[in-house]
């Protein structure tokens, strides 16, 4: 970015020296400078002032900021162009929660479920004689949570009671199954 040239204080161009009505004479010779008294406060000289060469137009530090935003020259919004309206609520009513029962219902549920399909199973253990006939309540429950997974209202319902049931069958009946398969097979 190219930057102007400093001008100097004696109002000169930088191309031009000194005119000869300004150079100073053996008696104006500029005096030392006299420390400033407490009424007299001396400007910075790098604060940027209006109008200045270097930094452009500086609004004062206390000048309020523009009362509307106006986007720059090539930014304008394309024609045709009408901002949204003011948000107006609508008279529906808001929707109603979701009256259908929840995973963690469905995980209670099959809890409870496979706690009464181990009492079904200690309960006809005499009088069923295959491994799979006595699996009959074990296997009883994931067939009706999987019929309940084609409803949408029951599908997270189903889906916790599935959970439990893939939990009940890896993590007791399936090591059962192979500790007590060479007694059946």
């Amino acid at each position: 970015m190219d930057r102007p040239p400093d001008l100097p204080d004696d109002g000169a161009t930088p191309d031009e020296g000194p005119t000869p009505a300004e150079e100073p004479t053996p008696a104006e010779e500029p005096t030392p400078a006299e420390e400033p008294t407490p009424a007299e406060e001396p400007t910075p000289a790098e604060e940027p002032t209006a109008g200045d060469p270097l930094h452009g137009d500086v609004p004062p530090p206390d000048a309020d900021p523009p009362a509307v935003y106006a986007p720059p020259p090539g930014y304008a919004p394309p024609p045709g162009y009408a901002p949204p309206p003011a948000f107006t609520p609508s008279a529906e009513p808001a929707p109603q929660p979701d009256k259908r029962p929840s995973v963690g219902v469905g995980i209670g549920t099959g809890c409870g479920l496979q706690i009464l399909a181990l009492v079904l199973f200690f309960l006809t253990t005499g009088i069923v004689t295959s491994i799979w006939g006595l699996l009959w309540p074990f296997i009883l429950v994931p067939v009706l949570a999987g019929l309940l997974m084609f409803s949408q209202r029951w599908r997270r319902f189903a889906t916790g009671v599935l959970i439990v049931s893939a939990a009940t069958w890896l993590i007791v009946i399936g090591p059962c199954l192979g500790l007590l398969g060479g007694l059946w097979v």
